[in-house]
């Protein structure tokens, strides 16, 4: 059995061979003298393969169907300023809200607070921090109405 930690930091250093692979923590050297081989060949085989295609936002909402443009639109404007938050607070972006709460977000489109707290996911935390800035997000205009 492999630690989380060992399996992320392999992915992340992408050893190339034992030497590398043996200054990557999160095991024993008798694992990996039992299994260092084949995780040097999934390595390898990792980085030959063509890259994953990534998952278009309408098939990620959490509602089985297509979404709108709009709701897409308004998904999009949440996560760019989920973005610039996380970094702000230094977090990962699913601890300012996860991708299902952007969504359900965005096909609500709430004008105020109470609609917002209704969202399911927007626990009264989230509301009180984010709440405000959430609805300017919602507020402003997409980009390609400005300029019209």
């Amino acid at each position: 059995m492999l630690s989380d930690l060992f399996l992320a930091e392999t992915a992340r250093r992408l050893p190339k061979n034992q030497a590398e692979l043996s200054r990557v923590p999160g095991t024993s050297p008798g694992a990996l003298s039992r299994i260092g081989n084949q995780v040097i060949e999934a390595v390898n085989k990792g980085m030959e393969a063509a890259p994953l295609a990534r998952p278009r936002p309408a098939g990620n909402n959490r509602q089985g169907g297509p979404a709108s443009p709009e709701i897409e639109e308004r998904y999009e404007r949440l996560r760019a300023w989920r973005k610039g938050r996380a970094e702000a607070r230094k977090v990962e972006v699913q601890v300012i809200a996860p991708n299902a709460v952007l969504w359900a977000i965005a096909r609500v489109n709430p004008g105020d607070l109470g609609p917002l707290s209704a969202v399911d996911g927007m626990d009264p935390f989230r509301v009180e921090q984010y709440g405000a800035e959430i609805l300017e997000v919602l507020r402003a205009q997409p980009q390609q109405q400005r300029l019209i």
